[in-house]
């Protein structure tokens, strides 16, 4: 895995506007676990949770794409009570937004 470091490197100008569409992904699927969660539906969850791990490890936030990840097979063998690991995520990925819109505004 790579750190948000490295991919800020290698993503050079193209790193800020890479952050904006994480940042609005982001919310976008953690709504969507939400209300799939409110509504018990598993899929739902799963599916959104899976974007999310994968957007998550992709920007250099392991914690987050780990955590997904975990909701996410939980999800897929029809768990839908994941109100507390979700409060985790929405933490980690709140932490992390934080420490890539600060890079993003160094760039």
């Amino acid at each position: 895995f790579q750190s948000i470091e490295s991919i800020q490197s290698m993503l050079e100008d193209k790193f800020p506007e890479i952050v904006e569409t994480y940042e609005r992904n982001a919310k976008k699927y953690l709504e969507e676990i939400y209300s799939g969660i409110e509504a018990g539906n598993a899929e739902q969850i799963r599916s959104a949770a899976h974007s999310l791990k994968s957007s998550s490890r992709m920007m250099g936030l392991e914690g987050a794409g780990d955590l997904s990840e975990s909701i996410e097979v939980s999800a897929k063998e029809g768990d839908c009570r994941q109100s507390e690991r979700f409060e985790i995520l929405s933490q980690y990925i709140n932490e992390g937004m934080a420490i890539l819109i600060s890079k993003k505004n160094k760039a």
